[in-house]
């Protein structure tokens, strides 16, 4: 059987053209602080087309006021609480305002890589990858940090 190490070398490490566009579009959000409403939609949309119209519902300065909030704390947990209180913004969807604040520190939640964490035992719970919390998400962020050569721990 193939260990992770093996697939994470293996893999081609790239961003596709949507990706590499949204990241040009949107600028430095970290130099910023703060996402506005069009520029957090815009990534949400990026992570998941289907929830758009809870997203509607924030205001623009809801947006502004709770990316900067979250972008200013200290802490990964306070981040990430702070941007699901945003309506529709599930944990997945706030780990991708949080890769494009500064995707050296914060990987996106996707499926497809906590099912291969699972497959590997990294982690023991939700085999499928679907219906995160926190602890989850911090199962999730604690993993890849260690895999795939993020050098931050929990903060």
């Amino acid at each position: 059987m193939t260990n992770i190490n093996e697939v994470i070398l293996a893999t081609k490490d790239y961003e596709d053209k949507k990706t590499l566009d949204l990241f040009e579009r949107i600028g430095d959000v970290k130099a910023k602080g703060f996402l506005t409403k069009e520029n957090a939609i815009a990534i949400l949309k990026w992570k998941s087309p289907r929830p758009l119209i809870p997203y509607e519902i924030n205001t623009d300065q809801d947006f502004e006021d709770m990316t900067l909030l979250a972008f200013k704390s200290n802490g990964d947990k306070a981040r990430i609480n702070i941007l699901t209180t945003l309506t529709g913004v599930s944990y997945p969807s706030a780990s991708a305002l949080l890769m494009f604040f500064d995707k050296e520190v914060y990987p996106v939640i996707d499926i497809r890589v906590w099912k291969e964490l699972y497959r590997f035992g990294l982690i023991e719970n939700n085999e499928r990858g679907q219906g995160f919390t926190l602890s989850r998400w911090i199962d999730y962020l604690v993993s890849a940090r260690k895999r795939f050569n993020f050098n931050f721990a929990l903060r």
